[in-house]
């Protein structure tokens, strides 16, 4: 089994517009045990990476990334002209 990445569960979650309570009620995964998965305080169950994978229609392997996470979308780095005031 791949190391999970509670950051990649909750990138999963916010890319697909979901509350922890929707991913619970689409995961049949209690909202505490989704918050303890996500805060990194427990670890998934092999039943529960697939919940997770159907609810939120990722492949089961996505949520083992070693990368470090920036954030959905986080990629887009905007020049440095755009953040200085216009007026």
């Amino acid at each position: 089994m791949h190391q999970f990445n509670p950051a990649m569960l909750t990138i999963a979650r916010e890319s697909r517009e979901m509350t922890q309570a929707e991913l619970s009620v689409a995961s049949r995964i209690p909202q505490a045990v989704l918050s303890k998965l996500e805060g990194g305080v427990a670890r998934p169950s092999p039943e529960h990476v697939e919940a997770l994978a159907t609810a939120t229609r990722y492949p089961e392997g996505s949520s083992s990334s070693r990368d470090r996470i920036f954030g959905f979308n986080a990629s887009v780095i905007l020049p440095p002209k755009a953040y200085r005031y216009a007026g």
